[in-house]
């Protein structure tokens, strides 16, 4: 029975033997994978990090980087993508001095400084690696000098938002593109017919209006309605007209759109063809024809305001 009761024992102490080795082998597995999971996102134990940023080795607190979260450097998960277990490092293939006044936004909290020596495009591109965010990035612009870009307001109807955006916006598309150069071509076109209006060659009507007062038997210059310079000018006249109405009526404000100085030149540039039309179907017949032409050049010299939409 004693021999019996000491196997027993011994059994007994064998089984706690194995229980406890068991348990610790478990623990040891556990703190393993914690203490993996820990290097994998560049949590170091001592609560510094070290980044290697080509071949600088620099070393910051991690509560430095957790002020900025929602920034590359600041959220364990993005940044654990350029971590190096091997090293027990961050490793960045980055600009060096690029990193220094990285380094600094984070360590002084907020403040962002240009090294001198970095052009201004290099050091967009790093603070767009680095994800500091918009507002950072813009608040960096301010300091620059860039000037602060509008919200532009749109009209509410969507019919009116795409014709407003296809005539007044460019960029927007490429059928936008295509009448920004029809406009442009239209206003080299009325430019150029104003210049060579003013050659000798083509002053016709001046030539007919002094052969009339040194004789009556010349015929009377014929209608400015028949002069091809005029018939051109009426077809870059009815492009303009149709731009400026489909502008006016799809703008999301009529008050800014006549505040416009670019809107003002468009009405001063094809105002004085409506005012040629006026005078030559009020002219009186007895009128002398270099007295209204006279009035008409004055008038047409408005369109030189034209050059100002190049």
């Amino acid at each position: 029975r004693e021999e019996h009761g000491s196997l027993k024992q011994k059994l007994n102490r064998v089984e706690k033997g194995e229980k406890e080795n068991n348990g610790s082998e478990k623990e040891k597995k556990k703190e393993r994978k914690r203490s993996g999971s820990q290097w994998r996102s560049g949590w170091a134990l001592s609560e510094r990090l070290a980044i290697n940023v080509s071949g600088m080795r620099y070393e910051t607190q991690l509560r430095t980087l957790a002020q900025f979260p929602n920034s590359m450097l600041g959220d364990p998960r993005r940044r654990s993508r350029y971590f190096d277990p091997l090293r027990n490092e961050l490793f960045l293939d980055r600009n060096r001095a690029c990193f220094d006044a990285v380094l600094y936004f984070y360590q002084s909290g907020g403040r962002l400084r240009r090294p001198a020596n970095i052009p201004l495009d290099i050091f967009m591109d790093e603070l767009m690696f680095y994800e500091l965010g918009e507002d950072i990035v813009n608040r960096f612009k301010e300091d620059e000098g860039f000037s602060k870009e509008e919200e532009r307001p749109l009209p509410a109807n969507w019919v009116q938002r795409k014709l407003w955006m296809l005539f007044e916006h460019p960029e927007s598309s490429s059928g936008a593109r295509v009448i920004a150069i029809i406009s442009v071509m239209v206003i080299v076109l009325s430019i150029l017919i104003f210049c060579l209006e003013t050659l000798p060659a083509f002053k016709r009507e001046e030539d007919h209006s002094h052969a009339k007062n040194t004789s009556e038997n010349i015929p009377p210059p014929p209608s400015v309605f028949l002069d091809p310079f005029f018939m051109v000018e009426t077809v870059c006249i009815c492009w303009f007209s149709f731009e400026l109405i489909m502008r006016l009526a799809c703008c999301p404000s009529k008050t800014q759109f006549f505040k416009d100085v670019m809107n003002i030149i468009d009405f001063s540039a094809i105002l004085p063809y409506f005012v040629t039309i006026g005078t030559e179907l009020a002219k009186d017949d007895d009128a002398s024809p270099a007295t209204s032409l006279a009035i008409i050049r004055v008038i047409r010299l408005v369109r030189v305001f034209r050059i100002f939409k190049l």
